[in-house]
């Protein structure tokens, strides 16, 4: 997916919130952002596919959140 520079930065600044150790920040939150930020890619799918996986492992806190989601998809779509 090809974004536009204003889409680029807005995801930068969602990224210190989500990603990159912010406020909101949990590890598929920080990679989800930077999948678009770094390749234009969509990996929604397989980290909420994996959220059963961090739940029998206990690693809840670390899955992508609806929240996150919601933010960014504002962005791209």
């Amino acid at each position: 997916m090809k974004l536009t520079e204003l889409q680029l930065n807005q995801l930068n600044k969602l990224w210190f919130v989500y990603g990159n150790s912010g406020k909101k920040s949990t590890m598929f939150n920080h990679k989800y952002i930077q999948g678009f930020i770094e390749v234009g890619e969509d990996r929604k799918i397989p980290y909420l596919e994996g959220i059963e996986r961090l739940k029998e492992r206990g690693f809840e806190k670390d899955s992508i959140t609806q929240e996150c989601i919601d933010e960014v998809e504002k962005i791209v779509y």
